[in-house]
């Protein structure tokens, strides 16, 4: 029940006063205090939970942690296939040196370090490639976690908005509970004992519905008809009559 509503029916009038009031008539209106009050306790305490907990910035949290650690396993596979790289340059530059440098004059000694540096370089060319891709993955982790970050900015800016809404609704539900409870107080003082002790026991025992409204003589809730007698003695209320169907306290 949203708080204005809420309000609205804790500061409705319930008829007569008090005093003029009929058995029934107050226990009728004591059960629809009580829904009152029980809608704004349960929408209450749905508040109470939003507040503590922010699931659009507990998931944009996770999501950066996330991005942060496959950034950082990119970061380090780049440095890997770059640091092999640089040493596979390295040695290709000191084998060519040897090739091109005259030291080796035995043909058979040339052509196998020929055949070395060629198999290096072909290597050098498979790790060059690893290197592009590494950089090419490391660049998708980086905007990856751009994209995290600036969700969880939206998220917190959203959920500052959503948050101060809660915080208001929670004020104006606070107000009904206790503008119910100050009726409530009111109400009893006028009913006896043993009516409110029936009416606490039904409403335990029917999800909180211990009093239903005649249409008729059928019991507004169940629908089973009651004798004239009976549906003339509920709307009388002066004593209490109960639904044959559902066991409810009946108001004619």
């Amino acid at each position: 029940m949203p708080a204005e509503m809420a309000a609205h029916a804790a500061e409705r009038p319930t008829g007569p006063r008090e005093g003029n009031m009929s058995r029934t008539r107050l226990l009728l209106d004591l059960q629809k205090l009580d829904l009152t009050r029980d809608a704004a306790l349960a929408r209450l305490s749905r508040v109470a939970a939003a507040l503590a907990a922010s699931p659009a910035i507990a998931e944009a949290e996770a999501a950066i942690r996330s991005a942060e650690a496959a950034l950082a396993e990119a970061d380090r596979i780049l440095r890997a296939r770059t640091a092999e790289r640089e040493d596979l340059q390295a040695h290709v530059h000191a084998e060519e040196q040897k090739l091109y440098g005259g030291a080796f004059k035995n043909p058979r000694e040339v052509q196998n370090l020929q055949r070395e540096t060629d198999s290096l370089k072909r290597r050098l060319a498979t790790v060059e490639d690893a290197v592009l891709e590494a950089m090419l993955a490391r660049d998708e982790a980086d905007a990856v976690l751009t994209q995290a970050r600036q969700t969880l900015a939206d998220a917190a800016r959203d959920g500052a908005a959503r948050h101060a809404e809660l915080v208001d609704e929670r004020g104006k539900l606070s107000a009904v509970v206790r503008k119910v409870d100050a009726r409530r107080a009111v109400l009893l003082g006028a009913i006896q004992p043993s009516d409110h002790a029936v009416y606490e026991r039904l409403r335990r025992a029917k999800a909180g519905r211990a009093v239903a409204e005649l249409d008729g003589r059928a019991c507004g809730t169940c629908g089973m008809e009651i004798p004239v007698e009976e549906a003339h003695r509920a709307a009388e209320g002066t004593a209490l009559v109960y639904c044959s169907g559902c066991g409810r306290v009946l108001h004619g």
